[in-house]
């Protein structure tokens, strides 16, 4: 693994990035991870060493407001005052055209996104679609509906009342206890992640996950998911992009396989020709820091070496 910076046309940025290179002389095509909230793209070592093992470049950003792009502690959990979505957002697609452009030869990129990074994925998928050749979604959901709409206005009061770089508690608890409540008695607020202890703990230990996230930032994924469930979003999403949806059947970001099943059933009704649904039994929210990581490693990464050699 290594690590770089890069700084996108139109001076935003840096951000910080991790590559991992494919192992051996043939190259399959190249993997774009786009991490979740509260947490960081080094997290996802194992994923690439995987991936380069079967002939993937994949490369990794941290967010803005994440990992090591964020310029302060201070920035932790904060896209930006306003347009947030959009910020987040292109950083993911000016990132998707830098890998592009890593390599002469035109080679198929394939996003994979985890729980919030898969609604940024989802948001490639209609606004960029001619970037990918195939999108794999880890611990998505469904809409939130009218929860999402009360969640917004209250980001909203808090933002004037605050200032967009409040450390929202309320909404924290309002999102992330819940999800912990399920798993009862819990060891740690972060039980909800996996069923390996160890790697729950790596998440507590780590500076630079599980912090709380700003007001705005609130705002922000929740705008995100209203977009990504927008009629007129779906309908650009083109028919022969191939996607892989994959989730466990304890996770609470997608209330116990509910919100797979949705997103899976309504990209179906779109028409979307290729689309693939895998739940895994018991597992929870953070499927690549699972105790069947392998297993779900190998599994989407045979789905991703097929659609390449399609």
């Amino acid at each position: 693994m290594e690590s770089a910076r890069y700084t996108p046309p139109g001076g935003a940025g840096p951000f910080n990035y991790y590559v991992w290179k494919p192992v051996g002389d043939t190259l399959r095509g190249m993997v774009q991870i786009v991490h979740g909230m509260a947490e960081h793209a080094e997290r996802y070592d194992l994923a690439g060493k995987r991936f380069a093992e079967a002939g993937f470049a994949v490369y990794a950003q941290d967010l803005p407001g994440h990992g090591r792009t964020a310029a302060s502690e201070d920035d932790l959990g904060f896209f930006a005052e306003s347009g947030g979505w959009d910020c987040a957002a292109d950083a993911v697609h000016q990132f998707g055209r830098f890998i592009a452009s890593e390599y002469v030869v035109d080679l198929p990129l394939i996003i994979i996104g985890h729980s919030m990074g898969s609604f940024l994925a989802r948001t490639m998928m209609y606004a960029h679609p001619e970037l990918y050749d195939a999108a794999v979604l880890s611990g998505t959901a469904a809409s939130p509906g009218i929860l999402g709409h009360a969640g917004k206005l209250i980001a909203a009061r808090h933002i004037k009342a605050y200032g967009p770089k409040h450390r929202d508690r309320r909404l924290d608890a309002m999102t992330f206890g819940s999800y912990n409540r399920p798993f009862r008695p819990n060891r740690t607020p972060f039980d909800w992640l996996s069923r390996d202890s160890r790697a729950v703990d790596r998440y507590v230990e780590d500076p630079l996950c599980g912090f709380i996230c700003t007001s705005a930032m609130f705002r922000d994924l929740l705008e995100g998911l209203q977009r990504i469930h927008d009629e007129k979003n779906l309908s650009r999403i083109p028919r022969e992009l191939p996607v892989l949806i994959i989730s466990g059947t304890k996770d609470p970001v997608g209330k116990f396989s509910k919100g797979p099943r949705r997103v899976h059933d309504q990209f179906k009704q779109l028409g979307l020709k290729d689309v693939t649904l895998r739940l895994y039994d018991q597992a929870r929210h953070e499927l690549f820091q699972e105790t069947n990581r392998e297993e779900v490693l190998t599994e989407v990464i045979q789905w991703c070496s097929q659609r390449v050699r399609k």
